[in-house]
């Protein structure tokens, strides 16, 4: 359980920080770690059979990948 609330800080965390920076490729690269820390809360949960949240973290996902995409533009 340690490892799950490591990658959920990390979301946020790496979201905050990259909010802060100037230059559009520093925020990206912030955004690119809060992403795969995303998708390691979602390996996560899916491991240990936890199904209820799953919708939400999807969610999340959708709108981390969408963050990141809009950046590489």
């Amino acid at each position: 359980m340690p490892q799950v609330l490591r990658a959920a800080s990390s979301i946020a965390l790496n979201l905050h920080e990259g909010s802060a920076k100037s230059s559009r490729r520093d925020r990206l690269r912030y955004y690119e770690i809060a992403f795969g820390s995303i998708r390691e809360c979602q390996a996560i949960l899916r491991l240990i059979g936890v199904t209820e949240t799953h919708r939400g973290i999807d969610v999340l996902a959708r709108h981390g990948f969408n963050l990141c995409r809009a950046l590489r533009c």
